[in-house]
């Protein structure tokens, strides 16, 4: 039984999607239902926290390089790589 609970936590949702990929000021996110947002910095440090439903956009002056994106939702966690260009 541990076994399924762990393998259902942590399952990647398809219908979710993060464009563009590299982005320059603005990202989008769009992802069924209710989500939060965490993006990282190469450094592990959290940078931004989010709130969306269905689709979000984040606007950004960070630097060029890559980033973490985290969405959570009530059934799991998604990361993904993005990067940022000038």
């Amino acid at each position: 039984m541990r076994k399924s609970y762990c393998l259902e936590r942590y399952r990647v949702f398809s219908e979710t999607t993060i464009f563009p990929n590299p982005f320059s000021d603005q990202l989008h996110i769009v992802c069924s239902g209710v989500f939060d947002v965490e993006i990282f910095n190469y450094l592990g440090q959290k940078i931004v926290k989010a709130f969306g439903t269905n689709e979000l956009k984040i606007s950004t002056d960070y630097l060029s390089g890559l980033y973490v994106v985290r969405i959570n939702q009530q059934d799991g966690t998604r990361n993904s790589w993005v990067m940022r260009k000038e």
